[in-house]
């Protein structure tokens, strides 16, 4: 991707307002109309379109946005941490500046859930199967069988199922810090939609659905019919099975005692 922005020069660190020229000129917005919007706010919004390039990364993880970043709660770090993540998933983690690739929640973050094609994460791997068990038990304790969409505002409230999983999962990667080579995530990111979405794609089956947009949903089981069957249908079934069977010729009956004198004495008058 070409874009002719001022400040944005191979091997140099773009400047504030070339990295929002940038955004901008790729959002097809103008400057001045997002002055007061955040950087990292724009960001998100490059690095989750159609369209990335080296640039576009670089600006994205450059001193700029990550002055602003590093001034955030932990909780609306989250968004775009996940959404470097993704591009590192998708082969591009060599465009993201290390000020980013080498903090601890995105080392968390890639390790748990995304890491670069040909790598599996935790939550892919055998050690990880007892937290997707716990996570898709959690899913299906947090949804209804009704084959309806649930909003992810009221899945993640604090006192949910899910909450309690993202406790559970803590405490796990907690225990086994020294081994896993990295950290447990923030205790408060259970409430981050793009968190939850990221770790509970890799814990979700059948049943159960999971859509970025909409929640989650889990389809009724099919009910088997338990209906007993009725006197007449039984009589009529043993009837129909009766009339299929071969019937049986029936035996020859005996000559009586008349037709045996009768042939004595023809044979005698024959003989004569």
């Amino acid at each position: 991707l070409r874009v002719p922005v001022q400040g944005m020069y191979p091997g140099t660190e773009p400047e504030k307002d070339a990295v929002r020229n940038l955004f901008c000129h790729v959002l097809g917005l103008t400057p001045a109309s997002q002055k007061d919007v955040w950087l990292v706010t724009l960001a998100v919004k490059v690095l989750q379109g159609q369209v990335l390039s080296t640039a576009l990364v670089r600006a994205a993880s450059s001193p700029a946005v990550h002055a602003e970043h590093s001034a955030l709660p932990a909780k609306e770090k989250a968004q775009l941490l996940c959404t470097l993540a993704d591009v590192n998933a998708r082969g591009l983690s060599l465009s993201i500046q290390p000020r980013f690739a080498t903090a601890a929640e995105f080392v968390t973050l890639t390790k748990l859930c995304l890491l670069a094609p040909g790598r599996s994460p935790l939550l892919e791997s055998p050690n990880g199967l007892s937290l997707r068990s716990r996570g898709f038990i959690a899913c299906t304790e947090a949804v209804p069988e009704d084959g309806q969409w649930h909003a992810w505002e009221d899945l993640l409230r604090p006192d949910g199922p899910l909450a309690l999983f993202w406790k559970e999962l803590r405490t796990w990667i907690g225990d086994r810090k020294s081994s896993l080579g990295f950290s447990a995530p923030p205790s408060d990111w259970h409430g981050v939609k793009e968190v939850m979405v990221l770790v509970l794609r890799r814990c979700i089956a059948e049943p159960m659905e999971l859509d970025a947009a909409r929640g989650l949903l889990r389809r009724p089981a099919a009910k088997a019919s338990s209906e007993p069957t009725s006197s007449s249908e039984q009589q009529a079934s043993q009837s129909s099975a009766s009339n299929a069977l071969p019937k049986a010729s029936a035996p020859a009956s005996a000559p009586s005692a008349t037709e045996a004198i009768a042939k004595e004495e023809l044979s005698l008058v024959e003989h004569a």
